[in-house]
């Protein structure tokens, strides 16, 4: 067994997670955030630090690296996070994509204000600015994008025991 998937059971063995199995999602899209943020900083980092242009235009790196990860992020939510089959898929990335442009807005501004305002370093503010988004992400994710096209939601008595990997 692979130390992620005793460190994922070790989570999923936590009475709060059994209880609330909405914290069980949350956990796994917090995990797939990760892999997204690793997306997100190397294509940000080749092109702020790999050309002159996005080093001046930083907030035009960030949208881009940002095109580049909702696209990894929506593909493995809908598979793994949120487990939807439902066959409109472009129908629901473009649901996932809305919500994410307006998450983009929000870290836009949050960047923006964390560099110039507050003179933090561009990649902790865009960091800070990321964790600070998740929240929106994934509760507007799970309640339009993918609740919206049949996905139910999990509730302790359908579905008590589910384990966070399968």
């Amino acid at each position: 067994m692979k130390f992620y998937d005793r460190a994922i059971g070790l989570i999923a063995s936590l009475s709060l997670i059994r209880k609330y199995p909405v914290a069980r999602q949350f956990i796994k899209f917090g995990i797939v955030g990760v892999s997204n943020l690793l997306v997100d900083f190397t294509v940000y980092i080749a092109l702020t630090r790999g050309t002159d242009f996005f080093d001046r235009h930083f907030l035009l790196a960030n949208a881009s690296a940002f095109g580049v990860a909702v696209t990894w992020s929506y593909t493995i939510n809908r598979r793994w996070t949120f487990r939807n089959t439902h066959r409109a898929v472009f129908r629901q990335y473009l649901a996932f994509l809305v919500i994410n442009i307006i998450a983009l807005g929000f870290n836009q501004l949050l960047l923006y204000g964390f560099v110039v305002y507050l003179g933090l370093y561009d990649l902790l503010a865009k960091f800070v600015a990321a964790c600070t988004v998740i929240f929106w992400n994934f509760f507007a994710n799970r309640y339009w994008t993918f609740q919206a096209h049949g996905v139910p939601r999990l509730t302790q008595e359908e579905n008590p025991q589910q384990p966070l990997v399968e």
